[in-house]
């Protein structure tokens, strides 16, 4: 569940940047999830990508295929909204970095 998972961000061990040997990244991960598709659970999925985002997490790093979790979220199915609302998650992401 969301609680749990968002739990496990929170422990001291976790590397949010760490990549498989295909270069997919937990937010990676997180797009392939069936039930996002499902079910296009934005109430579920914003509050993941967030904490994710604020810990470094990168909606635009490419794996070894050249494919960024966004463009996982727009091939599988995402709605609209839900890219958009997850498009600007990152967008606010890079704003705060900057500054």
């Amino acid at each position: 569940n969301m609680t749990c998972f968002l739990s496990l961000l929170s422990l001291p061990t976790v590397d949010i940047t760490h990549r498989d040997k295909g270069g997919k990244t937990v937010l990676h991960y997180l797009m392939l999830c069936p039930v996002v598709f499902a079910m296009n659970a934005m109430d579920l999925l914003m509050p993941m990508i967030h904490r994710i985002v604020e810990m470094g997490g990168r909606l635009h790093e490419e794996d070894n295929e050249g494919s960024t979790s966004l463009c996982i979220l727009k091939d599988f199915g995402g709605s609209k909204d839900l890219v958009a609302a997850v498009n600007a998650l990152q967008s606010q992401g890079r704003k705060r970095r900057r500054s």
